[in-house]
């Protein structure tokens, strides 16, 4: 009896299994994190292309191409998840800071609540003009056994058109600019058709 808790063999491999648990938590845990911190830098990134992208333009008729491009930003992950709103703001000289269009045709995006209040301090003189990009991505863990399977992450930037003018926005937005915006431009607003 007394041999049987003097010997020592085995001892290493009861330990293993004891710790073995813990690596493997640690191991799932470091790489979904790693992954997350991953989509999140990626979305970041991917948010940032769409303002300077918008900004770079004088006018868009179609945010297609642009939200392809932007897509591309978060391979590898799934970039069906990616939805994203655009709008321009504008301070003009008659009516303050105003929006001036809004678009979320890229994944069916929610609206920017106020964009105008969002930018308000980045458009302090008359004239000037911004870009507000915001963007939401549903984050799904590739294994979901340390953090929740779904996560929301969102993300805004801001960008001024490079072309010191605002940027005429696509047909499909949703807050058509007024007619002291397109005045600002030096551009005749369009009339509506007559039945």
């Amino acid at each position: 009896m007394i041999g049987l808790f003097g010997s020592r063999r085995g001892t290493a491999a009861l330990e293993f299994a004891l710790v073995l648990p813990a690596m493997i938590i640690c191991a799932i845990g470091s790489f979904e994190v790693t992954y997350y911190v991953m989509a999140n830098l990626r979305l970041s990134a991917a948010t940032q292309a769409m303002a300077e992208l918008v900004a770079s333009q004088t006018e868009i008729n179609s945010m297609s191409d642009l939200c392809a491009g932007v897509r591309m930003i978060m391979t590898p992950l799934k970039s069906s998840p990616l939805s994203l709103a655009v709008a321009s703001v504008t301070n003009s000289q008659d009516s303050g800071v105003e929006t001036d269009w809004q678009d979320v045709t890229c994944g069916g995006a929610t609206p920017i609540a106020v964009p105008a209040a969002a930018a308000a301090s980045l458009v302090p003189n008359a004239g000037d003009s911004v870009i507000v990009v915001q963007s939401r991505y549903s984050y799904t863990s590739p294994l979901s056994l340390i953090l929740p399977a779904n996560r929301s992450v969102s993300q805004t930037a801001f960008a001024r058109p490079y072309a010191n003018q605002t940027v005429i926005g696509p047909q499909a937005s949703l807050a058509p600019p007024s007619q002291a915006a397109w005045t600002a431009r030096g551009l005749i607003a369009p009339q509506k058709a007559r039945s």
